[in-house]
């Protein structure tokens, strides 16, 4: 019986150290075994569609996050941009502070969030675009992107004055100078079958194509008679030779 209560006190003992060992280990509370996000970390990338913008440029910026230990994960991603640098393209799911002089956008397309923006100051500036992706189970994923806004030179005026010179001059002179021109194929069209005569005739007064393929024919006839009869002549004399021995 002794025996008997020592390994049950010394199996209760070890039972009791597992327990206290696994409580410090994961204690309750947030982290622990109640948390479902605490093993649940969430990735996120951004990036800008371009590395250098001007005034009036349309930018997008596109940010994906992942939560790879879950199946099917509910993560919501926020951009949160300068106020006074862009302002959204669309202005759907946006909302500015103008204390904090920011624009916060949010969208749930976790897989790729497109945020479309318009520059709209004119300052050499680096923006700092900072994204946050929360999921659901209560883990959150952060990230930034620069983008360069230049003041010293834009593109925009001079692409926006180009097209405007050809509208104006093609269509006034291009009737016009079709028409005048239109005698030239009558023409060429009348004098192509007077000095298309001399060739015709050149065939029926020489041919002289024929007889120059029947002479070569002719000498290689001859040739050939002369190495047959030579050849034969050969023959003879052998079968001589033989039939004298």
């Amino acid at each position: 019986m002794k025996l008997t209560l020592l390994a049950a006190g010394f199996a209760g003992g070890v039972l009791v150290l597992a327990g206290a060992t696994a409580a410090a280990a994961d204690p309750p509370g947030p982290g622990g075994p109640g948390d479902p996000g605490a093993h649940h970390p969430v990735t996120v990338s951004a990036s800008w569609s371009q590395k250098l913008a001007y005034q009036g440029d349309s930018v997008v910026l596109t940010a994906v996050a992942a939560q790879p230990s879950v199946p099917t994960p509910s993560i919501t991603i926020t951009a949160t941009v300068p106020a006074d640098m862009l302002r959204p393209a669309d202005g759907a799911g946006c909302r500015t502070d103008p204390a904090a002089n920011t624009i916060t956008c949010s969208s749930t397309s976790y897989r790729k969030a497109p945020f479309r923006f318009v520059v709209k100051a004119a300052e050499s500036r680096t923006v700092v675009a900072s994204v946050t992706a929360k999921a659901g189970t209560g883990d959150a994923g952060r990230t930034q992107a620069e983008l360069a806004v230049d003041a010293t030179t834009s593109p925009s005026p001079s692409a926006s004055s180009s097209p405007s010179a050809p509208p104006s001059d093609s269509p006034s002179e291009s009737p016009s100078a079709q028409p005048s021109d239109s005698t030239a194929p009558s023409d060429s069209a009348s004098a192509s079958p007077i000095e298309s005569a001399p060739p015709s005739a050149s065939p029926s007064s020489d041919g002289g194509g024929l007889p120059v393929t029947g002479t070569s024919l002719t000498i290689f006839g001859v040739l050939a008679a002369v190495l047959l009869a030579a050849g034969g002549v050969l023959l003879v004399l052998a079968r001589r030779r033989r039939t004298g021995r």
